[in-house]
Parts: structure tokens; sequence; C-alpha cells
């Protein structure tokens, strides 16, 4: 791994937002895993956890859609784990199965543009689902067991959102404002690399806001201002030439103020695609 990567891997673990994602997905698979143990019924936490798949796929989304992916998910992985268990007396079935759950699973993620791990963990469900003694009546009793884990992935994913309601939002501002500080700070030697994480980071507060909901748009002045100062720093880079006396330093106090509007440890870089 070249020496960017380890950087990029040292951001991350010290990355508030990234460590809150770490911390929700882990709670979500070991709550139903512990709470099964204790009950002194170790397969049904396991089946549980499966459900708990879902605190995966909860990332730095606004809450607004992060609510509508959970509930979703709550469905879906009681779903793959009944279509697993009843395909699994069947060595045919227990290959398509799991194929068509994968199949339609990739659709609805990439069509939604959410990020990975997308399909995987549903499609582990349903393959986890199919290793089990095989038992088609034991079908509810699974999705029963899978849904009480994804209804603790859905109530660990929006525990933040009653006294942070915003945070997604203002941590992706935050990122914004920090990938156009670094552009600027490398001008006028500012590499292609730099110019396309601020674009990106622009792009994903502006997807971020868009989903966020009415409640966002005291926000939106904020985005303005960014969007407007990463323009402008694009435009100094591409030139190549150093900017005019005090031009960086304005860009820079306006950036400056915006990234001040951010939860202190906001992040610097978003999960997600590029």
């Amino acid at each position: 791994m070249s020496g960017p990567h380890w950087t990029k891997l040292a951001r991350a673990a010290h990355n508030p937002a990234f460590q809150d994602r770490a911390a929700r997905a882990s709670a979500s698979l070991a709550l139903p895993m512990l709470v099964g143990v204790l009950a002194g019924d170790a397969r049904a936490g396991m089946v549980g956890a499966t459900g708990g798949f879902a605190g995966l796929l909860a990332g730095v989304e606004p809450y607004r859609r992060r609510a509508h992916l959970l509930a979703s998910l709550t469905i879906a992985f009681p779903l793959a784990v009944a279509l697993g268990t009843l395909a699994a007396p069947s060595a045919i079935a227990a290959s398509l199965v799991p194929g068509a759950v994968a199949a339609v699973a990739a659709f609805v993620f990439r069509a939604f543009a959410l990020p990975p791990p997308r399909e995987y963990p549903l499609v582990l469900a349903c393959l986890m689902a199919t290793g089990l003694p095989a038992d088609p009546s034991a079908a509810p009793e699974r999705a029963l067991e899978a849904f009480g884990g994804a209804a603790a992935a859905f109530a660990i994913g929006m525990a933040g959102c009653w006294r942070h309601p915003r945070r997604p939002e203002h941590h992706a501002l935050a990122a914004c404002a920090s990938a156009i500080a670094d552009l600027l700070d490398a001008l006028p030697e500012a590499t292609d690399a730099q110019g396309r994480t601020a674009v990106m980071a622009t792009r994903d507060a502006r997807t971020t806001l868009g989903a966020a909901g009415p409640g966002a748009e005291a926000l939106r002045p904020e985005l303005s201002a960014l969007e407007a100062a990463c323009s402008a720093a694009l435009f100094l880079a591409a030139s190549g030439a150093p900017p005019a006396a005090g031009q960086a330093a304005r860009l820079r106090a306006a950036v400056s103020r915006e990234a001040e509007q951010a939860p202190a440890g906001a992040p610097a870089e978003q999960l997600g695609d590029p």
C-alpha cells in the first residue's frame, strides 16, 4: 500500500464521523449476538445479527434519508433470511435464490446511488440462511429474529438525531470547506487530485443538503458560498499562475467562516463512492 493510501487510512482512523459509523456498525452486529447468548440461544443471536447487517449500510447520510434506508432494510433483511431458509432444502434453489436476491438488491442500491457495501450484506444474510439446518417451517421464526436485529440497527443508527439532527449536513459542509482550503493552500502548485477532491466534496455537500429535506434550507447560503469559493479556487488552480495579492487570503477567510459553522471535529472527507 502506497504512502498516500496510508495517509488516507490514518486520517480516517482519527475522523470522528468514521469512528461514529464504525461504532454504530459494531453495536448493530454485537447487540443481537449478545442478547442471543444471554438468552441461551446463540443460534437465534446469530440470525438476529444478520439483520444487524443493516447497520453496515447506514453511513453519513442525513437522518431523514437514513430513516428511510434503515426502515427499508428492516423489511429487506428478514425477507432475505426467509427466502434463504425456504431455499435451503434444494441445492438448485439454494443457488438460484441468493443470485436473484443479489440481482434485485444490486439494481435497487445502484438506482438510489447508495455507497458500498451496497447489496453484499443482504446477499450474505440470504446465503447464511441457506447454510442453516434445512427447515422451511422455521422461516417465520428466523425472519422475526432477523427483524429484531434490523430493528436494533435502526434504533442505533437513528440515536444521534435527537441531540444533533443536522450533524450530517454540518459534517458535509465542513468536509467541503476543508477540501477547498487544502486546494487553496497548494496554490499555485495544486494538483489535479486536489482539485478533484474539492469538486467531489462540494458535490457531496450539495447531495447531502438535497437529501436532508426542507429543514436544511438554513444551510443553503453556506453551501452557495462554498460553491463560489470552490469555483474561484479551481480557476486559480487551472491558470497555473500565483493568485493576485490578497485573492487567496480572501478565499481562505471565506472558507474558514463556513468551516466554523460546523461542529468541532467535523470530518475532512466523506465516506462513499467518488
